[in-house]
């Protein structure tokens, strides 16, 4: 097991914040181009679908990867905001996505 791809997203066009997404992959699946586009979608619509107004989060991070036992997608979402004034710590906001089911921890 382990992270099989990252890339760094920076949208111009809708306004979406920063986001950096990290594809998790397990040896029980086999890990493509298919998988690849098939998390990168996933972690757009996750994106797209963020909990709040647009503006309120600095940075995303995600992690994509795949429920075995449901054969879906799910990503686990961290919104950061308030990054000014170090020494301190970031706001964190988590929720996740489960087959396309939101749900906010």
């Amino acid at each position: 097991m382990g992270f099989k791809a990252r890339l760094k997203f920076v949208d111009g066009v809708s306004h979406l914040p920063p986001a950096r997404a990290y594809f998790h992959g397990s040896d029980f699946m086999k890990y493509d181009v298919e998988d690849f586009n098939e998390y990168f979608s996933y972690f757009l619509l996750c994106m797209k679908q963020l909990p709040s107004e647009p503006g309120r989060f600095d940075y995303v991070i995600g992690v994509v990867w795949k429920d075995l036992e449901k054969n879906g997608p799910i990503a686990d979402m961290f919104g950061f905001n308030n990054l000014n004034g170090w020494p301190g710590n970031p706001d964190v906001h988590i929720w996740s996505m489960t087959c396309s089911v939101f749900s906010a921890a």
